[in-house]
């Protein structure tokens, strides 16, 4: 007999542009799609049903959209020509930047991502969206390695420091790394190399492979006692994945950005190089270097997390078996498919990023 196909009681729409099938492929496979199957199974095997696609309002009625279906905007992408007052049900729009005033807007639009909480708003990090997504795909391998202080990944301390970005706009990086050029032999694992290109001090690191992406940086940094991991701003909520893959390679990040990154990671565990004051930083990759003690003791017992299991609930559980689903049952509650404690209760007493 045939295996009978069971519909899913909601239909998740995904809101794109004119796309080749290649690359409505790969956005089936980012942050949006499978954090929202996770937190509303009843949408059904994202495998069986993928998300449909709309790129013209006509598409809602072919497609019989209902006010129980959920359409997913990705932030900057909102030339598919059907605005969430057109779709009947709910619209959520993913981001990893802050949302402009381009935003959609409306009582039946919510938002994911590095915007400010409200009733319609949860703050989530690019990073901890991202990584979910790459876990999840890959059966939840590398996962242990942050959440398990024991399976803590450990560098090679072959070299001093890795530099692996190709966006030289920020300045301030830029010369970071030739401030650290000072302290030891650096090598370059992408296009930016500091302002002073001083090549007797910078090693190029011929075996980086540019197509594989910025998510394998961390087979790299496994040869590396250090990570320069900078973000290009300082932007609440704004965290990409650049310190979580030097923490999976096994190497101390070397990061700038905003300070609500001590709410995910232990301040302890990486050096936070202010660049309005970065002395303090120089001069503890300075005595570390110094002292190989004292580096293996920080890469060593320093737990990644900032809080044990709280922090994994509070900023990776997207589904039931990571710190109990609370995140999911947040963004349930948001939308009104779950108990309003878990979001607009959370809000009232007590801030996610304080």
């Amino acid at each position: 007999l045939a295996e009978k196909v069971i519909n899913p009681k909601k239909k998740l729409f995904f809101c794109a542009s004119t796309m080749s099938d290649q690359q409505k492929q790969f956005i089936f496979l980012q942050y949006g799609v499978k954090i929202m199957t996770d937190a509303f199974p009843e949408i059904g095997d994202p495998k069986q049903h993928t998300p449909i696609i709309l790129e013209t309002i006509s598409d809602v009625t072919t497609q019989n959209a209902s006010p129980g279906d959920i359409m997913i905007i990705y932030w900057g992408m909102y030339n598919c020509n059907v605005h969430p007052d057109e779709f009947p049900g709910q619209t959520v729009v993913f981001s990893g930047e802050a949302p402009t005033i381009t935003d959609p807007t409306g009582e039946r639009v919510y938002y994911i991502g590095p915007n400010e909480d409200s009733g319609n708003s949860i703050m989530i990090p690019y990073l901890t969206m991202r990584i979910h997504s790459l876990w999840e795909n890959n059966g939840g391998r590398g996962r242990e390695k942050i959440f398990e202080h024991s399976k803590k990944e450990f560098n090679d301390q072959t070299n001093f420091l890795l530099y692996a970005v190709s966006n030289c706009q920020a300045y301030f990086r830029e010369e970071a790394f030739d401030k650290l050029a000072d302290l030891g032999l650096v090598h370059q694992g992408g296009e930016c190399w500091g302002m002073k290109k001083d090549r007797s001090k910078v090693v190029e690191n011929i075996e980086y492979d540019k197509s594989t992406g910025a998510n394998n940086n961390e087979i790299l940094f496994k040869r590396f006692r250090f990570a320069l991991v900078m973000e290009n701003s300082d932007r609440p909520g704004y965290i990409s994945e650049k310190i979580l893959n030097a923490f999976l390679g096994g190497s101390i990040p070397i990061w700038f950005g905003t300070t609500n990154i001590f709410q995910i990671f232990n301040r302890e565990a990486f050096i936070f190089y202010d660049i309005h004051n970065p002395q303090p930083a120089l001069d503890q990759i300075k005595y570390l270097e110094s002292n190989r003690t004292a580096y293996t003791e920080m890469l060593t017992k320093q737990p990644i997390l900032a809080d044990g299991a709280r922090t994994i609930e509070r900023f990776f559980s997207f589904n039931d078996s990571v710190g109990k689903g609370f995140m999911k049952k947040r963004i349930r509650s948001m939308m009104g498919q779950e108990s309003a404690m878990y979001h607009y209760g959370l809000i009232q007493h007590q801030a996610i990023f304080a």
